[in-house]
């Protein structure tokens, strides 16, 4: 059972290193575009691509935490993970439905 556990984190570890580097890539690539993206505002997009190399390396130094805390979370706490999403759909749908007869466009 230990060896099926190992062999799923394994899986996961490489997994998330594709989407890591992914994610890094484009924004390593495409930073500045999806900050344009965000504003029209020259002078905002220039301040912000100074902090563009905090994005780079954001999903490199945070994967291992969300890993660790999906396995940590699901091993322990499913059921309260399972009940969380489901008022969170159950809210998310009542709401849906009150902001489509909204007044908000």
């Amino acid at each position: 059972r230990l060896d099926l556990v190992r062999a799923v984190l394994a899986s996961v570890a490489r997994w998330s290193a594709v989407v890591v580097l992914g994610y890094t890539a484009v924004y390593v690539f495409f930073g500045q575009r999806i900050l344009e993206c965000f504003t029209s505002h020259e002078a905002v997009v220039i301040y912000a691509v100074e902090y563009l190399p905090w994005l780079w390396v954001a999903p490199v130094l945070s994967v291992a935490a969300y890993i660790l805390d999906g396995v940590f979370v699901g091993a322990n706490c499913y059921r309260e993970m399972r009940d969380a999403n489901f008022w969170a759909m159950v809210g998310f749908l009542i709401l849906g439905h009150c902001w489509r007869h909204s007044n908000s466009g």
